[in-house]
């Protein structure tokens, strides 16, 4: 399988993946993320979470781009509503995604649509990296 735009994976992360450890201890965190992107080489893709809830502390910085989805269009979805977090693309190997993630749907055109307008707004997203992944 070889991972296009819309696709969810559900995925191990480590601090090297930007993603910290929710508790003392641990060493990773398995997360949900949506392919927004792949490379002209269709080696790396550029990825965002879908969180539960928005961090507080983080809330001014982060809220904007923020993209609401609900349980009602993803039966993966074991709350009532998530949150993509557009605010930083994450890169991912589409190798390792593929290898190690599983795959479990696929964004609708409209939610799609709207994270990428949101990661392509946000100022944590340098233009290298929307051109990388053709959000621009």
């Amino acid at each position: 399988m070889e991972p296009a735009v819309g696709d969810i994976f559900r995925i191990t992360l480590f601090p090297e993946d930007g993603v910290h450890p929710k508790n003392p201890g641990d060493r990773n965190r398995t997360k949900y993320v949506v392919v927004l992107g792949i490379d002209d080489e269709s080696i790396m893709v550029g990825s965002v979470l879908i969180n539960s809830k928005i961090n507080d502390s983080l809330f001014a910085r982060i809220g904007p781009y923020q993209h609401c989805i609900y349980s009602s269009d993803y039966s993966f979805m074991t709350k009532d509503e998530s949150y993509i977090d557009c605010f930083r693309i994450k890169e991912i190997s589409a190798s390792r995604l593929c290898s190690t993630g599983i795959y479990v749907g696929k964004l609708c055109e409209r939610d799609i649509e709207a994270a990428s307008e949101l990661a392509a707004s946000s100022p944590a997203n340098k233009p290298a990296i929307l051109q990388k992944y053709h959000l621009v």
